[in-house]
C-alpha cells in the first residue's frame, strides 16, 4: 500500500469519534468499490480487521473484477461482479451498506446523460431493494453537493435547495441525486429502511487514479510537471472540498450515528474557495515550479462542467455527531501531490 494512503488510514483507525466495536462480526456491502471512496472504504475496513481483529465480512460490488483485484490484492474480499443497474443477488446476510456507485466524469454526464440517470436512480433503487431484503442495520447513500443546484445563500444548510435546469442534459447528475435522495426517504417511510444521506463536497486526495481528470488532478499534475495550470472556465464557481480520509470518517459516523432518512453535508468549511483562487493558491505555494494560471475557455461547455454556483456548505449538522475534518485545502493538495509523485512518478516526495 502507498505510504501516504497507509498513514491516512491509520489516522482514520485512531479516530476517537468512531466506535469500531459496533462493527465487530458484522458484514458490509460497498457498491462502486473501485471508485475513490469505495476503495478507500474497503482499504479502511481491511486494515481495521487486521489491527482491531473485528472479524468483518466485506463484500465489494464491482463491474470489473480484475481492476478490483489490483486494488485489493491479497485481501479477503468477496466480489459481487455486476452492473449496478441490475438487481443485486447475494445469498448472504448483510448488516451495513455504503452505496458509492456513481458516474463522476462531467464529460460523461453530457455525453451519456441517460446512462448517468440510470446509474444514479435505477442503481439506488436496486440497492434499496437489496437493503429491504436483507433487513440491514444501517445504510449510507453518497449524494453530492451538486444536488443543491444554483443557490444564492452565504451558507448552505441541508434544508436549502436551489435551481436546476431540467432541460440541460448535464442536470442528469444533480437531478438524479435529488431523485435518489427522495427514494431513500420513501424507502424509509414505506419500508423502514434505515438510510442516511451524505452530501459530499468535492472529495479528493491520496489514492486518485492515474486516469483521474477532474480539475484538482489536472492542477496537481501540472504542478508536478511544471506546466501552466490551464483553465477551461473563468473559475468563478465557488465551492467547498473535503480530504478523502475526512470523508471516510464522515461516512462511518453517519453509518453509526446519522438520523434516518436525514441528509448531512460532509465538508471542511475552511476549504471554501473559487476554482480560480484554488489555482492561484497552488501557483503561489509551489512558486518554484514556475507555473502560471492561463485561460483557454471554449465557446461551448464541451467539458461538461457544472454551472457556476456558490456552495459554501455548512458542516454544523454532522459536527454535532462528533465529526471533525482535519485538512485544509493546501494540506489536501500537499498529500495529493505527494501521493501522485510516489504512485505515478516513483518518487519519495
Amino acid at each position: 500500500m502507498n505510504r501516504i494512503v497507509e498513514e491516512d488510514i491509520n489516522q482514520i483507525l485512531d479516530t476517537d469519534f468512531i466506535d469500531w466495536e459496533q462493527f465487530r462480526d458484522s458484514s458490509f456491502l460497498v457498491t462502486g468499490a473501485t471508485g475513490l471512496l469505495g476503495k478507500w472504504l474497503i482499504w479502511t475496513m481491511v486494515m481495521a480487521n487486521v489491527q482491531k481483529n473485528l472479524n468483518m465480512q466485506l463484500y465489494a460490488l464491482v463491474r470489473n473484477e480484475q481492476k478490483a483485484q489490483r486494488y485489493f490484492a491479497d485481501t479477503n474480499i468477496h466480489y459481487i461482479v455486476q452492473d449496478i443497474t441490475k438487481p443485486i443477488t447475494l445469498d448472504k446476510p448483510i448488516d451495513y451498506i455504503i452505496h458509492c456507485a456513481n458516474i463522476t466524469d462531467s464529460k460523461l454526464m453530457v455525453e451519456r446523460p441517460v446512462e448517468t440517470w440510470k446509474t444514479t436512480v435505477l442503481g439506488t433503487t436496486y440497492v434499496l431493494e437489496f437493503a429491504k431484503e436483507k433487513h440491514i442495520k444501517s445504510m449510507v447513500y453518497l449524494s453530492s453537493m451538486e444536488m443543491y443546484g444554483v443557490i444564492d445563500k452565504p451558507i448552505v444548510l441541508e434544508e436549502d435547495q436551489g435551481y436546476i435546469d431540467l432541460l440541460n442534459v448535464r442536470s442528469s447528475y444533480p437531478e438524479g441525486k435529488r431523485a435518489s435522495e427522495n427514494l431513500c426517504a420513501s424507502y424509509k417511510s414505506e419500508y423502514g429502511i434505515p438510510v442516511v444521506i451524505a452530501r459530499l463536497a468535492q472529495t479528493f486526495g491520496a489514492g486518485i487514479d492515474s486516469t483521474e481528470n477532474r480539475v484538482f488532478a489536472q492542477f496537481a499534475r501540472s504542478i508536478i510537471e511544471k506546466k501552466d495550470l490551464v483553465m477551461h472556465t473563468y473559475g468563478e464557481k465557488r465551492q467547498s472540498f473535503c480530504y478523502i480520509s475526512d470523508a471516510i470518517t464522515g461516512i462511518l459516523i453517519l453509518l453509526l450515528k446519522g438520523k434516518s432518512p436525514e441528509a448531512y453535508n460532509v465538508v471542511n468549511p475552511d476549504t471554501y474557495t473559487s476554482i480560480r483562487e484554488m489555482a492561484e493558491m497552488l501557483v503561489s505555494v509551489y512558486s518554484e515550479s514556475g507555473c502560471k494560471v492561463v485561460f483557454d475557455v471554449p465557446e461551448k461547455n464541451i467539458f461538461g462542467y457544472a454551472p457556476d454556483s456558490k456552495l459554501n456548505l455548512s458542516a454544523e449538522k454532522i459536527q454535532k455527531l462528533g465529526w471533525k475534518p482535519t485538512l485544509n485545502l493546501e494540506q489536501i493538495f500537499d498529500r495529493t501531490i505527494k501521493y501522485i509523485l510516489q504512485n505515478e512518478y516513483g518518487e519519495n516526495e
